[in-house]
């Protein structure tokens, strides 16, 4: 799309923001974040601070979104920026997050190739990650 001169956009673009609390799967004692997000016509960006490490009890981890994505196409095998702790030792690859078409379930792998977590220790996720909604 080409715009000369002066272009007006009608409706509603900015469509929400705010903060929420994520639900996390892989762990005996949830890690603790500051969870924020932002919703700009269908696309979503959602960002998780850790402020402190959870305790693993399981090979995968998963944490919720707050806008379930949508069906456009498989949304899975995203690289996802962010900072992970497993087994409390801080990982140093790229992370990848999973996010299936119609869910608002991401699964996190610590690298790009999907390897599991350690079941024990200190585990944490900070990830920024953005997919279409509806």
């Amino acid at each position: 799309m080409s715009v000369a001169g002066n272009a007006f956009i009608s409706g509603q673009v900015f469509r929400s923001s705010g903060s929420y609390t994520p639900t996390f799967g892989g762990y005996s004692v949830s890690p603790t974040v500051e969870a924020y997000y932002v919703q700009i016509g269908q696309w979503v960006c959602v960002y998780l601070a850790n402020t402190g490490a959870g305790s693993s009890n399981s090979t995968t981890h998963t944490v919720t979104v707050p806008i379930t994505s949508t069906v456009i196409f498989g949304q899975s095998y995203n690289p996802c920026g962010g900072y992970a702790l497993d087994n409390g030792a801080v990982v140093t690859t790229q992370l990848r997050c999973d996010l299936p078409s119609n869910s608002n379930t991401v699964t996190v792998f610590k690298d790009m190739s999907g390897p599991n977590w350690t079941a024990s220790g200190g585990g944490q996720t900070a990830i920024w990650i953005c997919y279409f909604s509806d």
